[in-house]
């Protein structure tokens, strides 16, 4: 279930509108098994995630100068690739969930998020996220804001293991990412033993009601009439109650023969 902590930062709104964008097979892998897919990190593209920044690892040479006095067996490079064992290995004992805080639709998380035409925005709201986790006891959920900083002039607090991961480089503060997470480590209870503990493989899908979890489903805004229609049909049959399928809607930015947000354009057909 959802389990609040210091290093989550919440949104200054607990109404505010998050989104979540999937290609269809993900869209209906969601519908089938009412959940949602935790993916594990050390499967994402950015190979930084977890990372510690240049001003942190400066810092380091003088703590692997201190425990060189205590282990002088070990060199300096020693102990560093131990430490990037370590934070290699904890990313494959973390798994998150990321959505996107914006109070409307991103013309650019659609084009970032999906390589055709062929995908949907689940909208919902930061409260309803955490509400969504309440029958799930299998593991603690965390959910807070990613803060972006500059690697090569600022630190990562080192107050919590975790810390590194709900950090990320300036140069992805577009996504504006709300990241719900799940860790093999105890959050409240952390082990140093990381190494120890066996790994994700793939990720988890988490159970939520879906129902009470997505208050709006958008559809591509290049997508053809045909796609819109089977979108609300697969989701009217894995989801018949409530009318959920009345919440398919085409996308915001199909409200103009041509929209454009930025440097982006979506032709609507």
């Amino acid at each position: 279930m959802y389990k609040e902590h210091y290093i989550f930062e919440k949104p200054n709104n607990e109404n505010a509108k998050i989104w979540r964008y999937l290609d269809f097979a993900e869209f209906v892998s969601a519908l089938e098994k009412n959940a949602l897919f935790f993916s594990v990190l050390s499967k994402f593209e950015d190979k930084f995630e977890g990372s510690i920044t240049q001003v942190d690892l400066e810092e380091r040479v003088s703590l692997y100068d201190y425990l060189k006095t205590v282990w002088p067996e070990y060199s300096n490079a020693h102990l560093r690739s131990k430490e990037q064992e370590l934070r290699k290995r904890l990313r494959s004992l973390v798994c998150v969930s990321s959505w996107h805080k914006n109070e409307c639709e991103s013309a650019a998380m659609w084009k970032m998020h999906l390589q055709n035409n062929k995908g949907v925005a689940l909208q919902s709201t930061f409260k309803l996220l955490t509400e969504s986790f309440s029958d799930y006891k299998k593991n603690d959920v965390y959910v807070g804001m990613i803060k972006y900083i500059d690697y090569s002039k600022h630190k990562i607090p080192n107050d919590h293991f975790i810390q590194p991961i709900m950090h990320k480089r300036l140069s992805f503060e577009c996504e504006r990412e709300l990241r719900a997470l799940i860790s093999k480590i105890p959050i409240d209870n952390p082990l140093l033993q990381a190494l120890n503990w066996r790994k994700y493989r793939e990720g988890i899908y988490v159970p939520v009601d879906l129902e009470k979890l997505v208050q709006r489903v958008y559809v591509y805004p290049t997508s053809k009439k045909w796609f819109f229609e089977a979108v609300k049909s697969i989701a009217e049959k894995y989801l018949p109650n409530n009318d959920f399928s009345e919440r398919v809607m085409k996308s915001d930015l199909t409200n103009k023969k041509t929209a454009f947000l930025g440097h982006f354009s979506f032709e609507v057909y």
